[in-house]
């Protein structure tokens, strides 16, 4: 697939591209989970960012969708693995293990210094991003009552999501 010329916009329901004559864009986009309880981008514990930004290319895609949570932005000063984090919580000591094997340099990272590593490696290869505030609280989604659906909700405090999208801002790196 041809890299397209950001920015994108539309003409009637084609997405294009801002080459002249504007080129028609087909996005090939795979999900790449980073909104769940450990508060990092699923798969690290088996490949390095640029591994899986690799793989994702090869498999023929060119965007990937990025989830994340508001709670992932609240608590990203925390290291991503040592003591007390939301990955030594939530993941088994083998993931543990895996993780600091696979990318030693995730022992002395933030959650929000993984998530960036990720997101640079996609750019490095051209995918685009489409960066998903999937969740307020960092979990698998979608029960009706799992407090995490909509405005208001238990675990979706609007004046949270709102300092969240303010103080933060995940931006492809590769829109120019």
């Amino acid at each position: 697939m041809n890299k397209p010329t950001f920015p994108l916009s539309t003409r009637g329901s084609n997405i294009i591209d801002a080459s002249s004559p504007p080129k028609h864009v087909r996005w090939v986009c795979v999900n790449y989970v980073a909104s769940l309880e450990t508060l990092l981008p699923e798969g690290l514990s088996y490949l390095t960012p640029d591994e899986l930004a690799v793989t994702i290319s090869r498999l023929g895609f060119n965007c990937v969708r990025l989830t994340w949570s508001i709670e992932m932005l609240q608590k990203g000063h925390m290291n991503a693995v040592g003591p007390g984090s939301a990955f030594a919580k939530y993941a088994s000591e083998t993931a543990q293990a895996d993780i600091v094997r696979v990318n030693p340099w995730i022992a002395q990272a933030t959650v929000l210094q993984c998530l960036e590593r990720v997101i640079e490696a996609l750019a490095r290869q051209d995918l685009m991003i489409i960066a998903d505030n999937h969740v307020s609280k960092a979990a698998w989604c979608s029960s009706v009552n799992d407090g995490n659906r909509w405005f208001g909700d238990s675990c979706f405090p609007v004046d949270e999501w709102l300092a969240g999208r303010e103080k933060h801002y995940i931006v492809p790196a590769n829109t120019g």
